[in-house]
């Protein structure tokens, strides 16, 4: 009597760049929301002269974070509104960053950082160039969020009996829901 096997397909392995940007689509918005400001302090060297506070909510009027860096020269700081948007295969359009610089000029904003998980669709290069040249939006898409992650070494670890890295779970474990 002849019996067929049924084979399942060896599993993909994922380099760690597809896997980083996998965990990050795992968290909450809200999460995503708290780590977004955490990354961009992270990559800098001088943290202490930094302070973020998250504003996401229902009703957040489009600013879901708010970054302050002590200004190097001179007194006071700048702020750096941060929009944040996970998406999966969704990519951030023109009306989202059109969105976004309204939010900034309403609290007279000249900076802002938008990150996404996915990509910036080519109509929002049209709404970038109808921006007045009074504000800078600095645009992080999924690939560069994973390219800053792996290059300052955050959300990762080294395994020490080999020499590769490793998601770092407690690392994630950090950002709430609140």
């Amino acid at each position: 009597m002849w019996t067929s096997q049924i084979t399942k397909p060896a599993p993909i392995k994922l380099s760690l760049a597809d896997r980083i940007l996998l965990r990050i689509k795992a968290l909450t918005p809200t999460q995503f929301e708290h780590f977004a400001p955490s990354l961009i302090k992270a990559i800098y060297d001088d943290k202490d002269e930094f302070v973020t506070t998250h504003n996401g909510k229902v009703g957040d009027g489009g600013i879901d974070a708010v970054l302050k860096v002590k200004k190097k020269i001179g007194a006071g700081v700048d702020e750096y509104f941060i929009q944040c948007k996970r998406y999966d295969k969704t990519g951030v359009s023109g009306n989202d960053i059109q969105a976004f610089y309204g939010a900034m000029r309403c609290n007279s904003s000249n900076y802002g950082v938008f990150i996404t998980t996915s990509h910036f669709t080519k109509k929002k290069e049209k709404a970038i160039h109808l921006l007045k040249n009074d504000c800078t939006i600095i645009k992080i898409d999924g690939e560069e969020l994973v390219n800053y992650m792996l290059k300052h070494k955050i959300g990762i670890k080294e395994i020490p009996q080999n020499p590769i890295f490793e998601i770092d779970e407690e690392f994630f474990s950090q950002f709430s829901d609140k």
